[in-house]
């Protein structure tokens, strides 16, 4: 999920790598603010490395999809110990409040594809949500958008690093909490 571009993409295994299956564009109605979520009530939407959690056809929304925020470096990097906020989901519709809203069309194909990937055993399904696409080298980041601080400006970078690793090698990293920031490494299987 890109928040700036508004874009939804799907990406499925195919040969030991991902491809492109389709890209979604989100509601151009909902205002997506970029910046990661840190607290409830805040109505930002999470940004880092998520897993689908439920699969929910019974929502409000239409349908839905949950994932695990906060996770393990949400806990950490919160700015409310007891209150950093919960149930964020992809569903249908035009709106939402902190969560991520797809067409009913969208929701449909994305569940649909959930529902599938699990039928067929898979364990989890991840969600990666970005500020933006990431392709900046270097610290450009600081020059297209000075207005954040700097401590929001590395955690930026540390996306980029996992974002960088998908885009090259196709495959998904194992992903790891150290040091309040994300580590990636090849997997190992």
């Amino acid at each position: 999920i890109f928040k700036a571009e508004k874009k939804f993409e799907v990406w499925v295994g195919k040969e030991k790598k991902f491809v492109l299956l389709k890209e979604y564009g989100i509601p151009p109605t909902f205002n997506m603010r970029v910046g990661p979520k840190r607290r409830r009530g805040d109505l930002l939407i999470p940004e880092g490395f998520y897993i689908i959690t439920s699969l929910n056809h019974q929502s409000f929304f239409y349908l839905s999809l949950g994932i695990n925020y906060p996770n393990e470096l949400d806990k950490i990097l919160t700015t409310d110990k007891n209150s950093p906020g919960g149930d964020i989901f992809i569903h249908g519709g035009q709106a939402s409040f902190g969560c991520i809203p797809l067409t009913d069309e969208g929701i449909q194909e994305v569940y649909l594809l959930a529902v599938e990937a699990k039928n067929a055993g898979q364990k989890d399904i991840p969600v990666h949500i970005f500020p933006a696409r990431l392709l900046m080298e270097k610290d450009a980041l600081e020059i297209v958008i000075p207005e954040f601080d700097s401590a929001l400006i590395e955690f930026w970078k540390n996306l980029r690093e996992g974002y960088r690793f998908f885009e090259t090698e196709k495959v998904l990293p194992q992903i790891e909490v150290k040091n309040k920031r994300y580590l990636f490494q090849k997997p190992t299987r």
